[in-house]
């Protein structure tokens, strides 16, 4: 709820937190007027720099970017947006018509580099936490100038998303966490644990990789 998650901005802000992001409301993911009053909320709870998601999928199309940047405007110290859609060119739209006042995150693990060839200044994704240093290395090759080799990167990390789609992406992403000391638990209710089969199937697939998983 709006409330709590004021509550969570201001709690934040007192343990020293660097800033603040929310999701637009569940029960609303693509009302725009719903997500600026949630945003709002939540963003004039701190002097925290304060981060929103892009509604979730835009379905209808009826939001532009522009739009979307116009009622930003309202949301107190709106500092950037994470984009979790896959149309690269209304990221690109945000990043243009806020003239590079906007801190564009991207968030398709799965298209990394296109994010970065489109003006992200990082990304945040499910699966950075498994493969921290493939995406790093990722990066610093597409910043350099070895575009074809971040794209084989990409194309490694892309198998790895496809195994854990086949076996369940959250389930098998906290698997792999704990098998790597890092237990987090399964994932709450009603999203399902890994089963043994599914255990078995993710280390099998992950093995038969001809590169490092990490």
């Amino acid at each position: 709820s709006s409330t709590f998650a004021v509550e969570l901005a201001r709690r934040a802000r007192s343990l020293g937190a660097d800033a603040v992001a929310s999701v637009a409301p569940a029960d609303q993911p693509n009302d725009l007027a719903a997500a600026v009053k949630h945003y709002a909320a939540i963003g004039g709870a701190s002097d925290l720099p304060f981060y929103v998601y892009w509604l979730a999928t835009d379905a209808d199309g009826s939001v532009t970017p522009g739009q979307f940047l116009a009622a930003m405007e309202t949301v107190p110290n709106f500092a950037g947006v994470k984009f979790t859609d896959t149309n690269f060119y209304k990221f690109q739209q945000l990043i243009d018509l806020s003239h590079g006042t906007l801190n564009a995150i991207t968030g398709p693990d799965e298209m990394c580099i296109a994010g970065m060839a489109m003006g992200s200044d990082g990304a945040i994704g499910t699966t950075y936490n498994i493969m921290p240093r493939l995406y790093v290395d990722m990066y610093e090759a597409f910043h350099a100038g070895r575009v074809p080799e971040a794209m084989e990167m990409q194309v490694n990390a892309n198998r790895v998303i496809a195994l854990l789609i086949s076996v369940g992406v959250l389930g098998g992403v906290k698997a792999m966490l704990g098998w790597r000391g890092l237990p987090v638990g399964p994932p709450r209710p009603p999203i399902p644990a890994l089963t043994p089969e599914g255990e078995r199937c993710l280390r099998a697939g992950l093995d038969a990789f001809d590169f490092d998983v990490a």
